[in-house]
């Protein structure tokens, strides 16, 4: 493994609602799980991993 990457849950360092932040359309939020495109992470899974099992 070359390298490791880790996603910081937005809970640990966001207590409270920013009123002020950009926020996606309706749609776009719906699709996407959050309002906040600062607390959007994509999902990548790890393509190494044949699927079906072993």
């Amino acid at each position: 493994m070359l390298y490791r990457t880790y996603v910081v849950p937005p809970n640990q360092y966001i207590t409270f609602q920013p009123l002020d932040w950009p926020q996606f359309s309706l749609q776009e939020a719906l699709t996407r799980g959050t309002l906040w495109p600062n607390l959007y992470s994509p999902y990548s899974p790890n393509r190494s991993v044949q699927e079906g099992g072993a």
